[in-house]
């Protein structure tokens, strides 16, 4: 009877371990917080501008990282907001046509002048262009202040880091130049692994893509 006490006890504590650090072991939801602002110029909706022309993303940060990285992670962003911003109804033109008509006419992505921008809305038949830059995308570990220069050093995968994404976009008004509705969007990631980094920061992005469309479209609802 003694031992199959003694038994009952070490399977007890056996399943109260494993049962304690499945409850307890973190999502990589709950290592993300997301901030989102969404703002809109008042006469939006007196102005053409739901054919949309999503330009490429600039990165917008001197980080050391190589042309062809940063050209591969904006690309990333640019393709998951086009996804969730589907969700608009507003008509999205296709980013091979923007990108074909960019390469043709050798327009620039920083310092587009008006008069680009309404050559390259007539071009596209476009009513908004969309501007993005990705501003901070950083990766610093917790025990330590220097940060990871993704593309050029790869994270220790027995080190946990932070991850920071920054991005802003602003669709201005072919015609006219002006403003008509602008997106700051960020997240940071506390305490990812190095050995699965990218798993943390493509969920963080799908979440502020995510976000920024859904209160896009509600608070685009409520004007009038």
């Amino acid at each position: 009877m003694l031992k199959v006490i003694r038994l009952t006890a070490v399977l007890f504590a056996m399943f109260f371990v494993v049962s304690t650090s499945i409850v307890s072991a973190p999502s990589i939801d709950d290592t993300i917080k997301t901030d989102i602002v969404v703002v809109f110029n008042p006469k939006i909706k007196s102005m053409q501008h739901t054919a949309v022309a999503l330009l490429p993303f600039v990165y917008n940060k001197a980080d050391g990282t190589e042309v062809s990285f940063q050209k591969t992670v904006t690309e990333n962003y640019r393709g998951a907001f086009e996804t969730y911003f589907i969700k608009t109804g507003f008509d999205i033109i296709d980013r091979d046509q923007i990108d074909k008509i960019l390469n043709e006419q050798q327009f620039a992505m920083t310092g587009i002048s008006k008069d680009d921008q309404k050559r390259l809305g007539k071009l596209l038949n476009a009513d908004s262009l969309v501007i993005a830059q990705l501003n901070n995308y950083d990766m610093v570990p917790v025990s330590g202040t220097e940060s990871v220069s993704k593309g050029l050093l790869s994270p220790s995968g027995d080190r946990k880091y932070n991850g920071y994404i920054a991005l802003t976009l602003k669709a201005i008004h072919v015609e006219t130049g002006v403003l008509i509705w602008k997106m700051n969007l960020s997240a940071t990631i506390t305490d990812m692994p190095g050995n699965n980094y990218s798993a943390y920061y493509d969920r963080a992005l799908k979440r502020i893509c995510s976000e920024a469309v859904d209160m896009f479209i509600r608070e685009y609802g409520k004007l009038k």
